[in-house]
């Protein structure tokens, strides 16, 4: 267990309807940009963003390298699916009082400031939960994709 699950929190990263877009999940691409689902940030339980066919995989992988360094570097988190000509499907953002949620497409502004150990612990909360159901439903582990994406990171789970 992660060392951010003890505060609780305001911002959820939900996602439903898990399904693949290819034939097969062969390569790790297949796995990291070819599982979709419907994705949803809540936040006080209101939601900002809602995208259908959203590459939950790909998020997943890329929350959770920004929130292993997050604690020391401080830096914002802009989420850009490879397959979105947009930038900043889902971002975080470092203010005085705190961490804003957001994204290019939000439904309404959240001004809520949110502590950045409950958006850690919602990232942990989605990974883990994510990562359960691919390996029930297609049979692979997503934890593979942090090497072969490039970056060698210990998420927030254990095996």
């Amino acid at each position: 267990m992660s060392p951010h699950n003890s505060v609780p929190s305001r911002i959820e990263f939900r996602w439903r309807d898990l399904s693949q877009e290819v034939p097969t999940l062969r390569e790790p691409h297949d796995l990291f940009l070819h599982v979709v689902a419907t994705f949803s940030v809540v936040v006080n339980h209101q939601v900002i963003y809602e995208e259908e066919l959203f590459a939950v995989v790909e998020f997943a992988i890329n929350s959770q390298r920004w929130s292993s360094e997050a604690g020391l570097t401080q830096e914002d988190f802009v989420y850009t699916s490879m397959d979105a000509e947009e930038e900043g499907l889902v971002w975080f953002r470092k203010q005085s009082d705190g961490w804003r949620v957001g994204s290019v497409f939000q439904q309404c502004d959240c001004t809520l400031a949110l502590e950045l150990r409950e958006i850690q612990s919602s990232i942990d909360e989605y990974y883990a939960s994510l990562r359960g159901a691919i390996k029930k439903q297609f049979g692979r582990d997503i934890k593979e994709l942090f090497d072969w994406s490039g970056k060698r990171i210990s998420p927030g789970d254990s095996d």
